[in-house]
């Protein structure tokens, strides 16, 4: 295996978001748990129904942070996260893990992993990523609402020129794209896929893309708990 490469069932992403302003706070509570580093994003968060959206009473201005490191270390991260913003009182953010497959550029971790499809497989809830172009992220939320989903969280590609890039998840996001990120439980997921492509037209060429995660730890997202 190559020294740079890592393969371990030990290792997540955890990601967490929070009211805007709050970013830092949980960072230091990330750290204090054992996480090193993360990075932060500025988001959009949306609930509620087109009524609401018009009289602005539903977007709120908020921050993610995306951070890797060993399971039990982001277990931890959560628990104390979870204490200290209270994520399941309503307007606090949410929490929520993913596992990794493959990292590489840690050198100290060379373990080889094995049974990680299946430990995947068996995980009850999705992150559902769907990326399109700007100003479409609403519509992808309205569409997912349809077939049941809770909400959603939009992310804004940025840069200083057009053809700068940012990552999310190793993905490159051109700065005129948006990512939305719909948390849901797994039964609830594939038709929450097929609203979006059907009304997206994600099966066009240029018209997005929608890509799904397994979840292995969650709070904050009402309903899924």
């Amino acid at each position: 295996m190559s020294p740079d490469m890592l393969r371990s069932p030990d290792f997540s992403v955890l990601a967490v978001v929070v009211n805007c302003g709050q970013a830092g706070r949980a960072m230091k509570i990330a750290r204090s748990s054992g996480i090193t580093g993360g990075t932060v994003i500025p988001v959009k968060g949306f609930c509620g129904g087109p009524i609401l959206r018009a009289l602005d009473l539903c977007e709120r201005n908020m921050e993610a942070v995306i951070m890797l490191s060993e399971r039990n270390t982001i277990k931890e991260a959560i628990r104390n996260l979870d204490e200290v913003f209270a994520f399941a009182k309503p307007h606090r953010g949410f929490a929520f893990c993913v596992p990794v497959v493959s990292v590489y550029g840690m050198h100290s971790h060379l373990d080889a992993c094995s049974g990680e499809t299946e430990r995947m497989n068996n995980m009850k809830y999705r992150a559902i990523f769907t990326i399109v172009d700007r100003g479409n992220g609403e519509s992808v939320i309205d569409s997912a609402k349809t077939a049941g989903a809770k909400g959603g969280t939009i992310f804004s590609g940025r840069g200083s020129g057009i053809h700068e890039t940012e990552k999310l998840f190793s993905m490159e996001i051109e700065p005129e794209k948006e990512i939305v990120l719909i948390i849901s439980d797994e039964d609830t997921a594939t038709f929450i896929v097929e609203a979006i492509r059907r009304d997206m037209k994600i099966d066009e060429p240029g018209k997005g893309i929608v890509y799904v995660q397994p979840v292995s730890d969650i709070v904050g997202v009402v309903g899924l708990e």
